[in-house]
């Protein structure tokens, strides 16, 4: 019994002193009546003995209570203060490094073990949540080192004594290619963290999503057309949207940009806009190498890339996709793929309708 959780050892004892409460005055009563009827065939001290007697089995009652509930106190107290004392020893272990620690208990159906469980799940969220952290900071040192590394070393070549002024040009458009390069992953941080930390990152406005479409199709034919990739537009709708156009164009040429980099050649990439159940949809679709269904998960992490090789080579940040994510989420809509390896890949973007 002294077992079960507190609530019910408290549950108990409480009924203990309900119970004696009521049944002292009903038995005090009961027996007075009794000897009320029998009082004038008794003398005095045969009526006073019962009585006697009766308080004497009253006060023996009551110190068994009493015992009883002190009893009952102490384990309640020692098995709650036992409890108590586990969670404070294994937070007390907790710190940055050793948050796979959990607190144990056996019972999960108790307080503690509601307040225990709610506690361990909160120290896994915090267990992903510094992973997660941990990777980007590599991930974001490494994205920048890299640039670091070309530019020092062109520049080390371009001090050479015998370097001519085209060596020193040349050097300088790569060190400066470089330093865009940099700029626009510094750039796309901001702007991640900015949506991290809450602060918007869009401006609302009445958008034409089809003139956007079309506008944003004709941007990036040119770059399709050097990698010998068709873009094509496909059954777009008329559709009204309340948004920012400068981020929702740069959404669309992240897709489009990831669709051309993860493309064959003569390859080919359709568009298309539709409208559904008050919103709009778009839907990219390409016949490129597609995604392993194991990268599909992480597709939208930052610096997380399917082909490192290509997509550094064709100067990607690994960032695309993650912003394009947080752009899509900010005018309150989803973005989600799908991929058959060496078939293709849909990007398909949902986002309201605009109504007054």
């Amino acid at each position: 019994m002294f077992r079960s959780s507190p609530s019910k050892l408290i549950l108990w004892c409480t009924s203990i002193v309900i119970l004696t409460v009521f049944l002292i005055p009903f038995t005090v009563y009961k027996y007075f009546n009794q000897i009320v009827k029998e009082a004038p065939d008794k003398s005095i001290a045969e009526v006073l003995e019962p009585i006697n007697n009766l308080f004497i089995g009253l006060g023996f009652v009551a110190v068994l209570v009493i015992i009883a509930l002190l009893v009952g106190g102490y384990f309640i107290s020692r098995s709650a203060f036992s409890k108590i004392n586990r969670i404070v020893d294994t937070i007390s272990k907790i710190n940055v490094d050793r948050l796979f620690e959990r607190i144990p208990h056996q019972n999960g159906k108790d307080e503690l073990g509601k307040i225990i469980s709610s506690l361990n799940e909160m120290i896994s969220r915090l267990d992903v949540s510094f992973q997660q952290m941990k990777q980007f900071s590599a991930d974001a040192s490494h994205e920048l080192k890299t640039p670091l590394a070309v530019m020092r070393a062109q520049l080390e070549n371009g001090m050479k004594s015998n370097a001519n002024l085209t060596e020193l040009r040349d050097t300088i458009a790569e060190c400066l290619d470089e330093t865009l390069r940099m700029s626009n992953i510094v750039e796309s941080l901001l702007l991640l963290a900015k949506n991290d930390a809450g602060q918007p990152i869009i401006k609302s406005e009445i958008i034409n999503l089809k003139d956007l479409i079309e506008q944003t199709f004709e941007e990036s034919k040119m770059l399709a057309s050097q990698n010998s990739i068709l873009v094509s537009l496909t059954n777009i709708e008329d559709a009204t949207i309340s948004g920012d156009v400068d981020r929702l164009r740069q959404m669309l040429l992240n897709l489009i940009d990831n669709a051309i980099k993860y493309n064959h050649p003569n390859g080919k990439i359709e568009i298309g806009l539709w409208k559904e159940n008050n919103r709009a949809k778009i839907i990219i679709t390409d016949n490129g190498i597609g995604i392993p269904e194991e990268d599909i998960v992480r597709i939208f992490d930052r610096f997380y890339r399917v082909d490192k090789a290509r997509s550094r080579e064709r100067g990607g940040t690994g960032l695309g996709l993650a912003i394009s994510k947080a752009i899509v989420e900010a005018h309150s809509g989803c973005v989600y793929v799908r991929s058959t390896p060496k078939k293709g890949t849909e990007f398909t973007v949902i986002i309201p309708l605009y109504s007054v």
